[in-house]
C-alpha cells in the first residue's frame, strides 16, 4: 500500500496457507486448462474466463465461491460457498455447465492467453484475465508483460466475431475506455505498481524461481491493442471501421469519430496509439484455437491527421 492506494497483492499468510494445502496440487493436476487471477488477498480460478471459485483466507482455512449457474445451469443467479470436496468432486461437471453457458468470445480469450503462455518461443506471458478496476486503472480482457526487461505490457481487448464489434460493449465503447486510460496517464499512475503486485504474488504463489520485479523495471507506457478473431473475408474490419469513422457511407451513428468531436476529445488523441490485430482463426469445438502469439495477425494502426482521425492503415 503507497498513499493509502491499495494494489492487488496476496499476503505471506495466504501463500503458506497455499502451500500447506490440497488445493494447490489441485491446481498443479489441471494448470494446463486453469488460470489463477490475483486478486486483492484472495483469488479467482478461471476455466475458460468462468471463475469457477473465488478462493479467500478465513481464519478457518480457505473460503470457495462460486456461482449458482456454474454448479447447475438452471439455477437462480447469485452466488454460494461450497466445501473443497465439492469442488474437486464436481469439478467435471462444473467444466461442462461453462461449457454450455459461456460465449466463444470468452472461451477465446482464455485460450489465447493460455496459449501465449505455453508458447515458449512468444516474448509475451499473460498474467491476467479479466482485469476489472473502475475509476483506477480500467478495465482489460488480457495483460501480458513481456519475459524479458525493460518490460513492455500489452492490454488487450479480445473480440470474436460481428457480435462483438457494435453495441454497448462494442469497439467504439471500448476505444474511449483506453483513449482515457491514455490521456490520464494510469499506467504510470497506478496500473503499473499493481502489476508489480500482481507478479510478484504470482510467482511467490507458485515457487517460481524468477526474481521479483519493480516499477523500474517497466516501460514508461502500455501498448493497447484490439485483437479481433473470426475475421472471415475482412468482414470484421469493415465492420470495426464503421464503428471508427464517421466518414463512411455506411457509418455507424454509434462511431468513436463522433464520439470524440461531440466529447471534444480530439486532444486526448495524442497519446492514443492502439494496434489493431485482425486474424479468421475461430474456436474449435469450444477447446481449440490455433493461434499462440501476438505475431501471425494482419495488422493495424490508426492514421490521425491534426488531431483527427483518418484510417486504420495495415503495417
Amino acid at each position: 500500500m503507497e498513499n493509502n492506494v491499495k494494489y492487488r497483492g496476496l499476503s505471506e499468510k495466504f501463500i503458506t496457507a497455499w502451500d500447506e494445502s490440497e488445493l494447490k496440487d489441485f491446481y498443479e493436476e489441471h494448470k494446463n486448462e486453469l488460470f489463477i487471477g490475483i486478486r486483492d488477498e484472495y483469488i479467482n480460478i478461471y476455466y475458460k474466463c468462468a471463475s469457477i471459485s473465488k478462493i479467500s483466507l478465513t481464519s478457518n482455512g480457505f473460503k470457495y465461491e462460486i456461482a449458482n449457474r456454474y454448479l447447475n445451469c438452471d439455477a437462480e443467479k447469485g452466488r454460494q460457498t461450497i466445501t473443497f470436496d465439492c469442488l474437486k468432486s464436481e469439478y467435471n461437471q462444473i467444466k461442462k455447465n461453462v461449457d454450455h453457458i459461456q460465449s466463444a468470445e470468452k472461451i477465446s480469450q482464455q485460450i489465447f492467453a493460455q496459449n501465449i503462455n505455453k508458447n515458449k518461443n512468444s516474448k509475451w506471458q499473460c498474467i491476467d484475465i479479466e482485469y476489472v478496476k473502475d475509476g483506477q486503472a480500467g478495465r482489460f480482457d488480457i495483460i501480458a508483460v513481456t519475459k524479458q526487461k525493460p518490460y513492455k505490457t500489452a492490454l488487450i481487448e479480445l473480440k470474436y466475431d460481428s457480435g462483438a464489434i457494435g453495441g454497448n460493449n462494442g469497439i467504439c465503447k471500448h476505444a474511449e475506455d483506453f483513449l482515457l486510460f491514455a490521456d490520464e496517464n494510469r499506467f504510470e499512475t497506478y496500473l503499473k505498481k499493481e502489476l508489480c503486485s500482481i507478479i510478484n504474488s504470482y510467482r511467490k504463489l507458485v515457487s517460481s524461481s524468477k526474481p521479483l520485479v519493480s516499477v523500474e523495471d517497466f516501460n514508461k507506457n502500455a501498448d493497447i491493442y484490439f485483437v479481433i478473431l473470426a475475421n472471415q473475408n475482412n468482414k470484421l474490419l469493415a465492420q470495426t471501421k464503421r464503428y471508427l469513422f464517421d466518414n463512411l457511407k455506411d457509418a455507424s451513428t454509434k462511431n468513436f469519430q463522433k464520439l470524440i468531436k461531440d466529447k471534444q476529445y480530439e486532444k486526448k488523441l495524442e497519446k492514443f496509439d492502439p494496434i489493431f490485430l485482425f486474424s479468421d482463426v475461430c474456436l474449435l469445438d469450444k477447446k481449440e484455437l490455433n493461434i499462440d502469439d501476438l505475431i501471425g495477425f494482419d495488422k493495424y494502426k490508426l492514421i490521425k491527421s491534426s488531431n483527427q482521425l483518418e484510417d486504420l492503415a495495415k503495417f
